[in-house]
């Protein structure tokens, strides 16, 4: 009797033995970070089960990328007489509408730096929001010096192959040239994203289904209180099925800046829009057509919204041209995407590649530090420019 006890005891101690291997190995594969590359251009390969995990990752492999983040909008808004209270509060009103799972993410992001609270991280994610939804248009009329913290150049065409070509260069600030970098991750449940981020802040992104490239514009007209841009792009990524949803998810959720975008499926549908707080329009392209996207609007009832009707109308005009000429076979390729229309740099306000220095006069300079598009199921990115850095393949 005293033997078969014993060899009870020994079942079950090796059974708890493999049992936990097992979960520990189920563990493992399922919060998993490392750095890849591809053609000299980097990105982080992430899976994990939930959202906090995922922000506790980005936090160890992207720290530097953040804390610069932090450190380049209290400089920035010091530099502009803008009280940091002042932006805590605007973060807290926008915090109060983020869905509890990027919360968590977010939260996550702050328990694993030190040196950042957590209305530090929400900050970063509310960061364009906050300046063209409220700080932007409050200045309206004040003697202040330009902002441009963003002004990127994004295309797209349906092409008569069936596929969706759709790309842009990121145009920002050269304050945030070191808070750049892309990530390919993969939450339990999720379908996996690619994507551009700024420090805690998603910019833009693609899915084995959807993808989708976007403009700030500025507006004399206060954003709503609402999810902020960055957030709602993540929630459409990951939650859409196709371009139609994806548009649902960003009409529904407020605007809480002045933005236009495109979107593309993996069922070549590819629509445009353009919108300000409480408004917007959209366009469903044909078989054929191509689109350009600047930080300005094509609508007409929307010009006068405008902060500077004048900004980035030759750059608008060149890339349309560009486009046009490349489309003349009914196909933009990625070589004509990122080789002639998005690498045209002539040193005048119509250059679609800027670098620092073009726009010397300007005390807030904007450049092109990244880019990103795909056709079909092929797509390039990079940190840098399309002109002269290498594209690295998309690992979807």
């Amino acid at each position: 009797m005293k033997l078969k006890k014993k060899s009870i005891v020994l079942i079950f101690l090796t059974v708890s033995m493999f049992s936990g291997i097992i979960m520990t190995n189920s563990l493992a594969k399922t919060n998993f970070m490392r750095w890849c590359e591809t053609n000299d251009q980097s990105y982080v390969d992430v899976r994990v089960p939930d959202y906090y995990s995922l922000g506790v990752l980005k936090a160890q492999y992207c720290d530097q990328q953040i804390i610069k983040l932090d450190y380049a909008i209290k400089g920035l808004i010091q530099t502009l007489g803008i009280p940091l209270d002042y932006c805590y509060h605007l973060a807290s009103l926008y915090n109060a509408q983020i869905p509890q799972d990027y919360k968590n993410e977010l939260q996550g992001i702050a328990d694993s730096i030190p040196t950042l609270t957590y209305y530090d991280v929400v900050l970063q994610v509310c960061l364009f929001d906050g300046f063209y939804g409220q700080i932007i248009p409050s200045k309206t009329g004040v003697n202040i010096p330009p902002i441009h913290l963003g002004g990127c150049t994004v295309v797209a065409s349906k092409n008569t192959d069936e596929t969706i070509t759709i790309g842009q260069n990121m145009d920002l600030s050269y304050y945030f040239k070191d808070t750049l970098y892309f990530i390919k991750y993969k939450i339990k449940g999720k379908q996996p994203v690619f994507a551009m981020y700024m420090g805690a802040c998603h910019l833009v992104g693609i899915t084995k289904k959807v993808s989708s490239v976007l403009n700030l514009i500025e507006t004399v007209v206060h954003g709503e209180i609402c999810m902020p841009t960055s957030i709602k792009r993540r929630l459409s990524l990951e939650s859409s099925k196709n371009a139609f949803e994806y548009q649902e998810i960003m009409i529904n959720n407020g605007f809480a800046s002045s933005w236009n975008w495109l979107i593309g499926d993996k069922y070549n549908n590819l629509i445009a829009c353009e919108s300000i707080p409480a408004v917007y329009n959209d366009q469903i392209l044909s078989c054929g057509e191509a689109i350009v996207k600047s930080n300005t609007y094509k609508t007409p009832e929307y010009i006068p919204y405008l902060l500077k009707p004048s900004y980035s109308l030759e750059r608008q005009a060149k890339a349309e041209d560009l486009t046009s000429k490349a489309m003349n076979d009914g196909i933009l390729t990625l070589d004509e995407l990122f080789g002639d229309v998005l690498s045209f740099r002539d040193g005048t306000d119509a250059s679609i590649t800027r670098l620092p220095g073009d726009n010397s006069n300007d005390p807030i300079i904007t450049s092109t530090i990244a880019f990103m598009g795909l056709k079909g199921k092929d797509g390039r990115f990079g940190v840098g420019n399309p002109l002269e850095s290498s594209w690295g393949v998309i690992p979807l």
